[in-house]
């Protein structure tokens, strides 16, 4: 049988809509799996992706910022494997193992970094004091060059991740703090990160100078 060039680019245009048709439900079965929808998701915050993160993960990420260094550098710490996956109609399960830096232990020697720069600032007149400002700038400033450290402690946990299939598409569902603790370290929101250590600095300066009042 003879083939014409009419017949050949017949032949060629439906292998060509065969291939894209496949590549198409290959595409569709991908982002309808739920182990990659929370794979993304994490990877979301480990690039610090901020409109992806607060989209998938809530309040959680937050009022963040680009320059943020710190909580930039805290979520490149990730890591991660997809323990399993459960799926039903219309939920699923995934149970993550996560990795990071264990904040714990950062902000415990922070603290004791912190405590002698205290110290002398109780022995200071009230007008001479860091002010809080300046405390949480110290802060900052330590935390960043604790975080580069080399060896600090990792903190290693799963979680399961609560999916629901919307309009065919899975999506996170809201509520997933076991997931958001294990991906920072053991802290439950980097928007708060500052907030708490500031509380837990000037609780120790208040509680130093109360000491230095005694004698």
């Amino acid at each position: 049988m003879k083939h014409t060039l009419r017949d050949s680019a017949i032949i060629s245009a439906g292998v060509l809509l065969l291939s894209l048709s496949l590549l198409g439900l290959t595409a569709c079965k991908t982002k309808a799996d739920p182990g990659h929808v929370v794979s993304a998701a994490i990877d979301s915050v480990r690039s610090f992706d901020i409109d992806e993160m607060t989209e998938n993960w809530g309040e959680a990420f937050e009022n963040l910022t680009p320059d943020d260094r710190i909580s930039r550098k805290i979520c490149s710490g990730i890591n991660y494997d997809i323990v399993s996956v459960t799926e039903t109609s219309d939920s699923a399960v995934v149970r993550v193992r996560i990795s990071n830096t264990d904040m714990t232990s950062v902000s415990t020697d922070l603290m004791a970094e912190l405590c002698p720069v205290l110290s002398d600032d109780a022995f200071r007149p009230a007008d001479r004091r860091l002010t809080s400002a300046e405390l949480s700038k110290l802060a900052d400033k330590s935390l960043g060059e604790l975080l580069c450290r080399e060896g600090n402690p990792r903190r290693t946990a799963e979680a399961d991740v609560f999916l629901t299939r919307c309009g065919g598409e899975w999506v996170i569902d809201g509520g997933n703090s076991g997931a958001v603790q294990a991906m920072l370290g053991g802290i439950g929101s980097l928007a708060c990160l500052r907030t708490d250590l500031s509380s837990q600095l000037e609780t120790l300066r208040g509680s130093l100078y109360t000491d230095l009042c005694m004698y």
